[in-house]
């Protein structure tokens, strides 16, 4: 029996060291989440940024521009870590979830340029080089008048030069 005892006394002890219930984290209100990301993003400090971001991202409406921006500024994150996949499929999101916003323009040219980065030799499968090629063609339809589509033009006809050499190496 003592040892019953003993057992229950040491339950009771381990569950009181455990300090109760934890204070509840404060509450810090989306503006100055975003306003802390925005300053990492902009000093180049996408790792810092990118939390803020992603918050901002899980929180707001669908709806609010804020999204797109903090959209956008995610898929940049990606692009320069490298990860050019990823940051085109985000900057589609931006371009496609959200086609009235300012950036929407913009999002379809990154789109592209990060496709791009992926066929760097015309030796290589052509398959991101030519989705690239979509993706700016889209852009000049969707936005022609826009400064993305001069700068997609311009590209366009650099990507359509680079096919031209794979073209003569085969």
């Amino acid at each position: 029996m003592t040892h019953g005892w003993i057992l229950v006394t040491a339950i009771v002890v381990a569950a009181g060291c455990g300090g109760g219930p934890k204070p509840p984290e404060p509450v810090v209100p989306m503006d100055s989440i975003l306003a802390a990301a925005d300053t990492n993003y902009r000093a180049g400090r996408c790792k810092r940024a990118q939390p803020g971001l992603s918050r901002a991202v899980g929180e707001l409406s669908s709806r609010d521009p804020r999204v797109a921006e903090a959209m956008y500024r995610l898929a940049e994150c990606d692009y320069a870590a490298g990860l050019y996949l990823e940051a085109s499929r985000q900057f589609r999101r931006v371009a496609d979830g959200h086609g009235g916003h300012p950036l929407a323009a913009d999002a379809l040219l990154r789109s592209g340029d990060a496709l791009a980065e992926l066929w760097k030799h015309p030796e290589l499968d052509p398959l991101y080089g030519e989705s690239a090629l979509a993706v700016y063609r889209e852009l000049l339809a969707r936005f022609p008048t826009s400064r993305a589509a001069a700068r997609a033009a311009i590209k366009l006809a650099a990507l359509e030069d680079r096919f031209a050499e794979k073209d003569y190496l085969n």
